[in-house]
């Protein structure tokens, strides 16, 4: 316990020797420092291939026609359903999260979604 303990203090004084509370630290780690917003439609994309068939991922497709893979959150499942029911209808969203890299391709953790 005593080492867990002295983490801390140390992370503290490093905060506050940086100029940064310890809160902040912890708020931009949930938030992510990768956090950004995205519009797009949301749509199957094609990821690969195996013996069984074609791989689909759910992804946005923005008009410039990058492809961002949608991924779930613990956090946002909710939002993760909207973007399913949302495929593949032509209508066009706006979706916030944390960019990831998943099999070399850029993704994100859904934080929210809405429809624009």
């Amino acid at each position: 316990m005593r080492f867990h303990l002295k983490q801390m203090i140390g992370v503290v004084a490093v905060c506050a020797t940086m100029g940064l509370a310890p809160a902040a630290f912890a708020s931009s780690e949930m938030h992510g420092a990768n956090s950004i917003e995205v519009n797009g439609q949301v749509e199957h994309v094609r990821v690969g291939e195996t013996p069984t068939g074609v791989t689909y991922k759910l992804g946005v497709v923005t008009p410039e026609g990058q492809v961002y893979l949608l991924l779930p959150s613990s956090s946002s499942e909710a939002a993760f359903n909207t973007a399913e029911r949302l495929a593949g209808r032509n209508e066009w969203a706006t979706v916030t999260g944390v960019l990831v890299q998943r099999d070399g391709l850029p993704g994100l953790r859904v934080g929210q979604i809405r429809k624009t």
